[in-house]
């Protein structure tokens, strides 16, 4: 899985989910799908913005070119991370995965390349139906994951990633941030009925700004060996550290009601 190129033309859009099939030969893999293939864009997943901004590779560390989310007394690059996909999961015939985007208006991106349009990030996920000869790709479901405050400091959200358990609930894990509000960790679920997720959850509050702005890289949802139903998510939040502000790391164990 991975996140094609966005479209950079006046009718701007967010990249394509695009996918290709590995297969393996005792402890050799190889391309299984001589090209690259893309999930259907017939509906309107891609309008968002890209937070890889444009096709250009960023460098790290370089303070301009990209969108920031805002914190307390300074920003958090979104730029150097992007839009790219943070994992997936196959769990009964479907595929998940996950990535962080940029909005502007409700739950949609409008607007040109440059971004100048987005008001906050958010976290889009796939659910993407596989075909019973596992050769083909197709979406099933997706959705947006943002605050819908439109008047001041709103939640950015961003580096996520998604589980699911035996019963079909999906679990989020995420960063988020805003004007007012340190870099804390988030989760937010969804039961299979309907698929409505609820509000996000913070668990750990963040406590400084960490300096460098660079965020993330570092997401992970799982779950529990013994049960294959109790979610287990690990996430980042800004705490000091020693003399520098940089950040701290914490579990959280969340068991959905049988």
């Amino acid at each position: 899985m991975a996140k094609g190129p966005p479209n950079l033309s006046t009718n701007y859009q967010g990249g394509a989910i695009v996918y290709r099939r590995l297969q393996w030969s005792g402890t050799n893999a190889s391309w299984a799908d001589t090209n690259w293939f893309t999930v259907s864009t017939s509906t309107n997943y891609q309008d968002y913005y890209d937070l890889d901004g444009t096709n250009i590779t960023l460098v790290p560390g370089v303070s301009s070119g990209g969108i920031s989310a805002p914190q307390p007394g300074g920003t958090v690059y979104l730029w150097t991370v992007g839009s790219r996909l943070m994992n997936a999961v196959i769990r009964n015939g479907f595929l998940w995965t996950c990535q962080a985007i940029g909005l502007s208006t409700n739950d949609t991106y409008v607007g040109n390349s440059s971004g100048s349009n987005v008001t906050r990030s958010a976290i889009q996920w796939f659910k993407l139906q596989i075909s019973p000869d596992s050769t083909t790709l197709t979406l099933a479901d997706y959705g947006r994951i943002y605050d819908t405050n439109q008047t001041a400091n709103p939640w950015w959200y961003y580096m996520p990633s998604l589980m699911v358990n035996c019963a079909g609930d999906m679990l989020a894990g995420f960063s988020g941030s805003s004007s007012i509000t340190n870099i804390s960790a988030l989760y937010t679920w969804g039961l299979p009925g309907g698929f409505t997720l609820n509000p996000p959850r913070a668990f750990q509050s963040g406590t400084t700004a960490p300096t460098p702005p660079r965020w993330g890289d570092y997401s992970a949802t799982t779950l529990d060996p013994t049960d294959d139903w109790t979610f287990w998510t690990v996430q980042e939040y800004a705490k000091p550290n020693g003399t520098n502000p940089l950040w701290g790391t914490v579990i959280a164990r969340i068991r959905p009601n049988p």
